[in-house]
């Protein structure tokens, strides 16, 4: 009754019931028909290959609305088609590299929403990867077999497992919408849809952006980390430092076993052969090469720091792909993250092994001394 009421006195004070269709109550605005949907699986792209095919649109009553010709086609970062050599016959292969690929729909036959009623239009929707908008071709009005020739680049950064499973296990819906008279055409939003420079939709920014989001202590994480390399690489100092007086002692010891090899040479002299054999092998025993252990430590630790090198290098190599797109350097920022935290460890673990293989030579060295103190 409020809104009768309301009506009628507007028309008493103004002589009409005329309003704005947005402000009218009574009036539902027309809005698009789904028609049907089509299947296209993408398992092609996991092998880097192209996939071309004409696909029914089917209602829900399994009934044809429209034939849809669609190409999934792998392509370099300008848009080129590539080559037959671009295939693999593992898709692991292409884990950690780019991977660039377009989507075209040329052609749609048939439709039978338009050869209905001449006046009638329709847009084609599909998701990707669970991102969170819907993308449209342009809409085709009164022609049953509208030239759409719509396309669009999508580009993975870095493709990871998760991707290919994706790209092996999935298909893309195809959803097919009806358009009529006073019906609104359907656009595609691109808010917070990171973007290429050259206009690729970057596929794992916006995963990415949906699953983490970018520390906001990043520097400070940064600097905790950097403290941590240093501190480690003064542990090395120390280390080399106790190897060096290592390598002092061992050679003085040395020169008494010579002197002790001397002295037992002139015991030969006085006719005691058979216990200079034993005094021989009793001096020996004691004084193993010490350079040769710390030489086998150091080794040990220089081939285990061969990881640590390689992520160093590659932490000064990479850049972000697009400098002056906020969502590439939140990915970059996230990617050094992990290659710093992965490389700290590393460190932490090399000099820790090495700590202890010089604790156990240190060890040995003392056990050795206090033996042959107490046999002299």
């Amino acid at each position: 009754m409020p809104l009768i009421e309301e009506t009628y006195q507007h028309f008493l004070e103004n002589g009409d019931t005329q309003t704005d269709l947005e402000e009218d109550v009574f009036w539902d605005p027309v809005e698009p028909l789904h028609l049907g949907s089509a299947h296209v699986w993408l398992e092609s792209l996991a092998y880097s290959m192209t996939y071309e095919d004409q696909v029914d649109i089917n209602n829900y009553q399994g009934k044809e609305e429209a034939l849809i010709q669609i190409k999934l086609m792998p392509c370099t970062t300008s848009g080129n088609p590539l080559g037959d050599e671009s295939v693999v016959v593992d898709p692991d292969n292409l884990l950690g590299k780019r991977m660039d690929f377009q989507m075209q729909i040329s052609l749609c036959l048939g439709v039978r929403w338009i050869r209905e009623n001449s006046s009638r239009g329709v847009q084609i929707g599909f998701v990707l990867y669970g991102l969170p908008t819907v993308f449209y071709t342009p809409a085709a009005w009164s022609n049953t077999n509208p030239d759409l020739d719509y396309s669009i680049h999508f580009t993975v950064q870095h493709v990871t497992t998760d991707f290919l499973s994706y790209l092996k296990t999935h298909a893309l819906v195809l959803q097919m919408w009806g358009l009529q008279e006073g019906c609104q055409e359907m656009d595609t939003i691109l808010d917070g849809i990171p973007l290429s420079s050259d206009g690729s939709v970057l596929l794992d920014l916006c995963y990415r952006n949906q699953q983490t989001s970018v520390p906001l202590d990043y520097e400070e994480h940064r600097l905790e980390l950097s403290e941590q390399i240093e501190t480690l690489e003064q542990e090395a100092a120390n280390l080399t430092e106790a190897n060096r007086i290592l390598k002092s002692d061992n050679f003085e010891m040395r020169e008494k076993a010579g002197e002790l090899r001397r002295l037992a040479s002139d015991n030969v002299a006085c006719g005691n052969a058979a216990k200079l054999t034993d005094d021989r092998s009793n001096q020996r025993s004691p004084f193993p090469n010490w350079d040769a252990e710390f030489a086998k430590a150091l080794k040990a630790f220089y081939f285990s720091m061969s990881g640590a090198r390689g992520r160093l290098i590659h932490l000064n190599e990479i850049r972000p792909l697009d400098e002056g797109n906020i969502h590439s350097l939140r990915y970059f920022a996230n990617e050094r993250t992990e290659l710093i935290k992965e490389m700290g460890g590393e460190l932490e673990t090399c000099v820790g092994k090495l700590k202890n293989d010089v604790a156990k030579i240190i060890r040995k060295k003392k056990e050795l001394q206090i033996d042959s103190t107490v046999k002299n």
